[in-house]
């Protein structure tokens, strides 16, 4: 009588551990209401935005075009130490925008937004540079010519990519929740079979 209760109660409990884990196994990740994925892996774009540089005696320029933004970094040549306050002012057909120094970021900015639709238009760009500190004056010339948008984007080979490694994901975990149910399952089923066995030989 005793094996039977032992042997209801080892079935009883690893059925619960089953039905306990499978929905873990089956849920590889939280989901929103359309299925959209609330939690997983973040893919960052590491695409560089536009730029140029060019040089002078004095110093050197190197600057980033983004869609709102220029963002100049002007170091002295000779120590590559960087430029602070200076007064910076561009200039590209017939447009003209001056520079403002963020201190905190330790380069300057371009807004100007006649200046910067100019600059992102698919063609060559010839850009006088004008530099003055309270030690030297100079012009810096550049040309400029963006070869990808100022916002990129990922391209569609990434997505598909990205897309196709979570189907794969999906389909692993699907498999792994099955063969964890068979070995649960297979477990119970043995537990019965030898309490069984030590029944009937106890009785004889």
């Amino acid at each position: 009588m005793f094996s039977f209760k032992l042997q209801q109660l080892t079935v009883g409990l690893l059925l619960s551990v089953l039905l306990a884990v499978l929905p873990a196994l089956a849920a590889p990740g939280a989901h929103g209401p359309n299925g959209e994925h609330l939690a997983g892996p973040v893919v960052t774009n590491t695409q560089l935005a536009p730029r140029f540089e060019t040089f002078s005696e004095q110093f050197e320029l190197l600057a980033e075009l983004y869609d709102d933004r220029l963002v100049l970094h002007l170091h002295h040549y000779a120590s590559n130490q960087p430029v602070a306050d200076a007064s910076l002012e561009l200039e590209s057909a017939g447009l003209t925008a001056q520079a403002r120094y963020d201190s905190e970021a330790g380069n300057y900015e371009i807004t100007e937004p006649a200046l910067l639709q100019l600059l992102q238009q698919p063609q060559q760009h010839e850009l006088v540079l004008t530099v003055l500190t309270a030690e030297h004056a100079d012009l810096l010339l550049a040309s400029f010519q963006p070869s990808q948008p100022a916002t990129p984007h990922a391209s569609e080979h990434e997505h598909d990519h990205d897309h196709q490694h979570e189907h794969d994901h999906h389909e692993h975990s699907h498999y792994g929740s099955w063969l964890a149910a068979l070995v649960l399952l297979a477990l119970a089923a043995g537990s019965g079979y030898w309490l069984g066995l030590t029944r009937a030989a106890r009785r004889l």
